[in-house]
């Protein structure tokens, strides 16, 4: 909610506190510490503090992966936003990470989800914004349906 409201110093130092005391009581790798990593990323990325992001964001899925394996709901979102970071910087591996959310989504959650229509949206932009019209209006269309 800080975060929402502006207050993004007050946002940053809770998840900082809260990733301590998650780390202190369950280590370093459990999934409560991912989950307010990747909070922390997004923060980080909405502020445009891309190599601060970036780690946070791999860290996120090195955690994800080694509990969870490599082909859960909270891998596709993580790989998704992630994807959105890189874009500018980084177009190739944004698409394959946007790709490998798309691929996840649909396996767990079906071809219909809203999940997947989210993700399969974000390509679409990014293709768009890249120029590759084709593309976009394919994956805009796939997020429609």
């Amino acid at each position: 909610v800080t975060a929402d409201t502006g207050r993004i110093g007050e946002a940053e130092e809770f998840y900082n506190r809260a990733i301590e005391r998650y780390q202190k009581l369950s280590g370093g790798n459990h999934a409560h510490v991912a989950i307010t990593l990747s909070n922390l990323a997004d923060l980080y990325r909405s502020q445009n503090r891309r190599s601060e992001a970036d780690a946070f964001y791999r860290r996120v899925i090195e955690i994800y992966e080694k509990q969870l394996g490599k082909e859960g709901p909270e891998i596709a979102s993580t790989l998704s936003h992630y994807a959105v970071l890189l874009e500018q910087d980084r177009p190739a591996e944004a698409e394959a990470l946007h790709l490998r959310s798309i691929a996840i989504s649909r396996t767990y959650w079906g071809a219909q989800s809203p999940a997947v229509a989210e993700v399969t949206h974000r390509l679409a932009k990014f293709y768009s914004a890249t120029g590759r019209t084709a593309e976009a209006e394919k994956f805009f269309g796939a997020a429609l349906t």
